[in-house]
């Protein structure tokens, strides 16, 4: 229905609409032909009584008696034409309520009542004290000026409690009470300025605005100063393009210190709602710096959640900037839909997600401009007790600053076309997979090693991450994949990169136990190792397993001859199996500790590899066709191979040899 009605329980919305919507008080226990009763009754008497008490009004204003006659006739023809049709009661009741609710009743004594004195102005109507009487309507053409998108319609009465919005107390001592006879209501009807001046503050106008049960339409192009705005009722906002600005909450009329304004959002949703079309300019750089780190981390543009009950929030056609907090802070207890978002220079994120929600996410562009913000997708996500989890699934996301993502025990990521672009400063963290025990999808992304504040990749729990069809870029002296050291072994933890193309210094920094590691398809390119350690006490994988692999390393491909005698868990493998090893003569294959069982499969090599065994090391070799493949027999001058095993072919000659012992292989019949 058109106007906002609050209906009590199991009463119809035609009684209800009787009830509320006309100036007298009727008793909601009321049938329905009780109802319509009444609803005539004051139609014909105490409207026309209104109307030929008032002659000084009616002829000052407009000429009423023939436009109301013809309208009083128009709506009485209607209503007794169309019942005159229906044969059965319960088709009338049904027709009744189905008017009450979609706005019919409304616009059709709209039409006859809302004119009965129209003023330029709000603010003229409230000072007008000799024309005004107890049930006449009104309707003014704007609030402050004929046609500034505060027009509307109001009934007065001698009772109310005003509030300066909705319900305004008059001059003469009687009450103006706002009619919503449209499906739509603006700031500017309840006296929203959108001038952005600091002076202005339009919070209180837009929160009654979003209180209205109405869809709230701002005026493009406006910029409204507003902060702290909550959406606790349903609601829908139209921003068209204007923009809500946080004041200068350090100057007057509000002298806040930084630590006063940690927790100020400029909208709250806590309900069902819609929120399209908007910047959000949290104006935080006047007065707090980057150097007051996470002061400001709850200080969201928007604020996402609640605590009983789990809300649908779609946020779309967005920018926020300038945040000491993040863009939109999901905390918990939401199906969020964000589509079409901007952030630029938000510290903490562009959208944060510490909660049990699920988020999807398309067509974001994330961009930090001011050094130390740190912009981008930060999540810290934990199930709860219930078992309830993080889903999250990201498309399109293209940002210069980090991409952190925890995943919960039984929830998922999945991130398709997220882009880093060349991170903001050489000390940016760029991505950060963390503490993770759920499962997550990385595909057709390009990601940025950047500087890790602790771990660039940890896997913990029962965890799997799966990169695939990415570009994966480091940072010249760290790692591209670095394992947080001594992480708990408690559970399968799996890496899988799969047809990606790998740049930057080592590969893979070990410092993590009982984790399976799969590089399959992968163009790598790396000055230093493949894989190295990070001196921690015993970081072996569980299982390594590279296959289909081009790879071109600077130092060694395994460099875990740092730790000295370690005792491999039983079930330890290397597999090695095709990989074209050339461009790197003269590097090493270095395997430390005991135990270990190392399996080669179709080597190909064109320089002297040498597999070098340091503390102790025994290593197995099994498997069919171990072969390393050498471009010429003079190549074949290594060490370090089983003796007896024929796992070399010279491609100048074809012939197949046998290491002997020292750097001696023995070409064989």
């Amino acid at each position: 229905m058109s106007e906002h009605i609050e209906r009590a329980p199991h009463v119809p919305p035609f009684v209800t609409f009787v009830t509320s919507a006309v100036p007298m008080v009727f008793d909601n226990s009321l049938s329905y032909y009780e109802a319509l009763c009444a609803l005539w009754k004051w139609l014909q008497d105490d409207v026309v009584n209104v109307i030929n008490n008032n002659a000084t009004v009616t002829e000052e204003y407009i000429d009423l008696t023939n436009e109301y006659t013809q309208k009083f006739i128009e709506l009485k023809n209607y209503v007794d034409t169309y019942f005159d049709n229906l044969d059965v009661q319960e088709e009338i009741n049904h027709k009744l309520d189905e008017m009450a609710e979609d706005g019919t009743l409304t616009r059709l004594l709209a039409d006859y009542l809302q004119t009965q004195i129209i003023y330029d102005t709000t603010l003229e109507m409230i000072a007008d004290a000799d024309h005004l009487v107890d049930g006449i309507r009104v309707e003014t053409l704007g609030y402050r000026a004929v046609n500034d998108n505060g027009a509307a319609f109001f009934v007065i009465k001698n009772t109310g409690t005003a509030n300066g919005y909705s319900v305004i107390d008059l001059e003469n001592g009687l009450y103006a009470h706002m009619v919503y006879v449209n499906d739509f209501v603006t700031p500017e009807m309840f006296g929203a300025y959108g001038d952005g001046l600091q002076a202005h503050n339009d919070s209180d106008a837009i929160q009654f605005a979003v209180r209205s049960g109405k869809v709230v339409e701002f005026s493009p192009d406006k910029t409204y100063m507003c902060y702290g705005i909550v959406i606790d009722t349903p609601a829908t906002l139209h921003g068209n393009g204007c923009t809500l600005k946080r004041p200068d909450l350090q100057d007057e009329p509000y002298n806040m210190t930084v630590t006063q304004t940690e927790k100020i959002n400029t909208l709250k949703a806590h309900e069902d709602c819609i929120i399209d079309g908007f910047t959000l300019d949290n104006n935080c750089f006047s007065y707090w710096q980057v150097s007051d780190g996470h002061t400001q981390g709850r200080s969201a543009a928007i604020e996402v959640w609640n605590s009983s009950k789990k809300i649908k929030v779609e946020i779309s056609n967005c920018t926020c900037k300038n945040s000491a907090g993040d863009g939109i802070w999901i905390i918990q207890q939401s199906d969020v839909q964000i589509t079409n978002f901007r952030s630029i220079d938000c510290f903490r994120g562009g959208v944060t997600i510490v909660g049990y929600s699920d988020v999807n996410i398309s067509n974001w562009y994330s961009r930090a401009d001011t050094v130390g913000m740190l912009e981008g997708l930060n999540t810290e996500m934990a199930g709860d007790a219930s078992g309830d989890s993080m889903h999250l699934n990201v498309s399109n996301f293209i940002t210069n600053g980090q991409v952190k993502v925890q995943v919960p025990s039984g929830g998922y990521c999945n991130m398709d076309n997220v882009i880093q672009l060349t991170l903001k400063t050489p000390t940016d963290r760029g991505w950060t997979f963390a503490a993770l025990s759920g499962v997550m999808n990385v595909t057709n992304s390009v990601l940025r090693t950047g500087v890790p504040g602790n771990a660039q990749t940890l896997l913990n729990g029962n965890a799997t991450i799966s990169i695939s069809n990415s570009t994966i870029l480091g940072t010249t002296g760290y790692p591209v994949f670095n394992f947080l050291a001594d992480a708990p072994n408690n559970g399968m933890k799996k890496l899988l990169v799969k047809d990606c193309i790998i740049k930057g210094d080592n590969c893979i920094n070990l410092g993590v136990n009982e984790v399976d590691i799969e590089f399959d398809g992968c163009d790598i390119e790396v000055t230093g190792q493949m894989v190295g350690n990070r001196g921690n006490t015993a970081p072996q994988p569980r299982n390594m397993i590279i296959s289909n692999c081009k790879i071109k390393f600077g130092d060694r491909l395994f460099n875990t001859n740092k730790v000295a005698d370690v005792t491999w868990s039983e079930g330890v493998n290397y597999r090695l199996s095709n990989l074209d090893l050339t461009g790197n003569a003269g590097s090493d294959i270095q395997i430390s500790g005991t135990g270990a069982t190392i399996w080669f499969n179709n080597l190909i090599m064109n320089g002297a590899q040498k597999l070098t065994l340091g503390g102790g090391a025994n290593p197995k070799f099994y498997g069919q066709g171990r072969i390393i493949t050498v471009a010429t027999a003079s190549d074949l001058n290594f060490r370090g191979w089983v003796a007896g095993d024929d796992i070399a072919i010279a491609l100048d000659t074809g012939t197949r040899y046998r290491y002997t012992s020292g750097t001696t292989w023995t070409a064989l019949s």
